[in-house]
């Protein structure tokens, strides 16, 4: 305690001592001096120096939102681990087995091209990309008039229809598809480049017939070799034929596109194989319908002989995903999901493709017709045909 004491008494004197100090006083002079300086500057160059910080403020603000924003969402996507996945066609047991469209989970992405927030943010090609090394092998895309002419250019973004919104920056339908003919079938970039790829395109033009022609035209261009067949051309409508239960080895490295919107009399009608509002072998609900379905065992009897596409119902800007355990166990074959959103719900979704982007379901959730045997012929002995008995004494038919 006695040391304590003393060096305390000890810091009074050197405080003390310090006042008188003459250099320490010459010291605080100058401090003053500048201080009254700094203060006299301020005040003359008052707005200038407000703008001044107001610019740092704003620089520093994009170096820490804007910079490389899309990089750094797209980079949350690391976590997933897809390093396992194997194509379909290595699959024996489906290779060697007859099993259909409808028996099987697809990896499904929600809004393919958005590596931010819904709202008031970017559009990028790179999400497209980051989503197909993932492992998505179902890609949704938003289509709008690029401008109110007729004549105008087909673009992905998010937006509102009415009015024609663009609620985030644009790129150009060609761009996207570009972007996917580039790297969903090639080797050297995914591990299961042969699988199936099922396309969304979500019309929001208006019924503008030019722009969706112009769509219809450059998916050709792009896939042109990839497209299905004429008889499942107009959703199949003309030949009755029901894409939900086409052998899975016959869509082996194919393009499947899907649609919604108005497009009748258009030539996308001609290239869509299947569509929400014309196609019975669709059914398109969003999560909250699925949950609160009055009749879970329909949908799940329904989605062994059709296909079921669920989406999320969230209208908010940041994005966010859904407990997609409901739909699954309920047989829907296209859960589409936000990738771009690492959490909880989307790293369990990613993990149950993490062999494979196309996961056969469950005997219990795949149809399975009922056979019955033949019926054995009948024995003549107990038949209940006419019989004639005769004998010495009589005659009879009963």
């Amino acid at each position: 305690m006695a040391s304590n004491a003393e060096t305390i008494a000890n810091l009074k004197n050197s405080i003390v001592s310090l006042k008188d100090n003459p250099n320490a006083k010459k010291a605080m002079s100058k401090f003053e001096e500048q201080r009254a300086k700094l203060a006299n500057f301020i005040q003359k160059y008052k707005m200038q120096v407000i703008i001044l910080v107001v610019f740092v403020i704003i620089v520093s603000i994009y170096v820490f939102v804007f910079y490389k924003r899309v990089d750094r969402y797209l980079g949350r996507m690391d976590v997933y681990d897809t390093t396992k996945i194997v194509a379909l066609q290595y699959n024996r047991k489906v290779m060697n087995g007859n099993f259909k469209l409808c028996d099987f989970w697809v990896a499904s992405s929600y809004k393919s091209y958005l590596p931010c927030t819904n709202y008031y943010d970017y559009a990028s090609c790179e999400a497209i990309k980051k989503v197909i090394k993932s492992g998505a092998r179902y890609l949704d895309l938003d289509v709008y008039n690029k401008d109110f002419s007729t004549c105008t250019v087909p673009i992905v973004c998010n937006g509102e229809q009415v009015g024609n919104h663009h609620y985030t920056t644009t790129i150009t339908f060609d761009e996207a598809c570009e972007t996917i003919a580039k790297h969903a079938f090639s080797g050297g970039f995914i591990s299961n480049p042969g699988d199936p790829l099922f396309i969304n395109v979500n019309f929001k033009t208006w019924y503008n017939k030019d722009t969706i022609d112009k769509c219809a035209t450059i998916i050709k261009t792009h896939f042109q070799h990839r497209l299905l067949p004429s008889q499942f051309s107009y959703q199949g409508r003309f030949t009755s034929t029901n894409l939900a239960t086409t052998p899975i080895k016959k869509l082996l490295g194919k393009v499947i596109i899907i649609s919604s919107g108005d497009i009748k009399d258009t030539l996308m009608e001609e290239i869509c194989n299947l569509h929400g509002d014309y196609n019975s072998n669709l059914r398109d609900l969003n999560h909250m319908q699925v949950r609160e379905s009055y009749d879970p065992n329909e949908l799940k009897e329904y989605n062994k002989r059709n296909l079921t596409r669920v989406i999320p119902l969230f209208k908010k800007r940041d994005k966010e995903n859904f407990n997609f355990f409901t739909p699954y166990y309920l047989g829907c074959q296209f859960i589409c999901m936000n990738y771009t959103e690492p959490s909880d719900f989307m790293k369990a979704y990613v993990k149950r493709f993490g062999k494979c982007s196309l996961t056969l379901k469950p005997y219990k959730l795949r149809y399975k017709p009922l056979l019955i045997k033949a019926p054995l012929k009948q024995s003549k002995k107990v038949s209940f045909a006419p019989k004639k008995v005769t004998t010495p004494f009589y005659s009879i038919t009963y």
